[in-house]
């Protein structure tokens, strides 16, 4: 199902030679960008749930065809990147390398993170270091995949792991501790890997 959906994105459908279609589609996907990152911002007691309703907008304009620029892309991909499905994550991170091959600013970024998402949502180790959560109300991060290296995270504008562990540490009250994955299983800053569905 995930290969299908990866094909799909690669076709061309009429509604992107259509100027006029192509231009409201950029405008509702700026919308429900925008939308996301103001319920983020405030914190929006709603935010799950319309993260749901964005996500079904969104795959339902990407099955038409009506997500057409690499900017289009960038947006839906950003965008769907908050769902809870790993299936639809999958689907932005096809929108988000579509992106990057269009050469949409901050898309390299945008591939690492929903990279990650996605690997965390299969309970899996993430690869370049970008997933955290809150658990018991403290904040954690999820296993990194120790294969991955600090060149692949800087050809995605990523700091490297050391960099992210350090940083991590200090925000939770352990500067100064060595920056290592040992560390952080040993103070319980390891967020659990477990499969989403």
């Amino acid at each position: 199902m995930i290969w299908f959906m990866s094909v799909a994105l690669a076709g061309t459908a009429a509604p992107c030679s259509d100027s006029a279609q192509m231009a409201q589609d950029n405008a509702r996907l700026r919308e429900l960008f925008n939308e996301d990152a103001e319920d983020r911002a405030s914190r929006s007691p709603n935010v799950y749930k319309n993260d749901i309703k964005r996500a079904k907008e969104l795959v339902g304009m990407q099955e038409a065809g009506r997500i057409c620029t690499a900017l289009d892309q960038y947006l839906a991909a950003a965008t769907l990147q908050h769902s809870q499905e790993p299936d639809q994550i999958k689907v932005a991170y096809d929108m988000a390398l579509a992106a990057m091959n269009g050469h949409a600013e901050n898309s390299a970024w945008l591939v690492a993170q929903i990279f990650d998402r996605y690997k965390v949502a299969r309970g899996l180790a993430q690869w370049y270091g970008t997933q955290f959560s809150i658990r018991d109300g403290k904040k954690c991060i999820f296993e990194v995949d120790p294969t991955a290296t600090d060149d692949e995270r800087k050809l995605h504008g990523i700091a490297s792991i050391t960099e992210t562990y350090t940083t991590f540490l200090a925000e939770s009250g352990k500067a100064g501790y060595e920056p290592t994955t040992e560390i952080l299983v040993r103070y319980n800053l390891q967020c659990e890997s477990k499969a989403w569905r």
